[in-house]
């Protein structure tokens, strides 16, 4: 249930994202994440690249920029493109 629901708002989220006239630093780190939660490996990893590339960051880096009241949310978040940066 818990993973139907991160796909879920993964997929909300991914709309948001692609109604964005220009990828932003922000919106790459994010698409790359909701493109592995979706299972689009090759689209997640290219994202992630490129968000590293263009920002001069890495996922810890990017990751402190967001403030999240939750500390879970950032360790997810650092786990989930971790797991990207892995396969890569």
């Amino acid at each position: 249930a818990t993973k139907i629901r991160a796909q879920i708002a993964a997929q909300q989220i991914f709309i948001n994202l692609t109604n964005m006239q220009i990828d932003t630093r922000t919106s790459l780190f994010y698409s790359a994440a909701c493109h592995k939660l979706l299972g689009n490996l090759d689209l997640s990893s290219e994202k992630l690249e490129i968000a590293k590339t263009e920002s001069g960051m890495d996922i810890e880096k990017f990751v402190a920029t967001q403030l999240y009241q939750d500390p879970t949310t950032s360790k997810d978040l650092i786990a989930n493109l971790s797991e990207i940066e892995a396969v890569t």
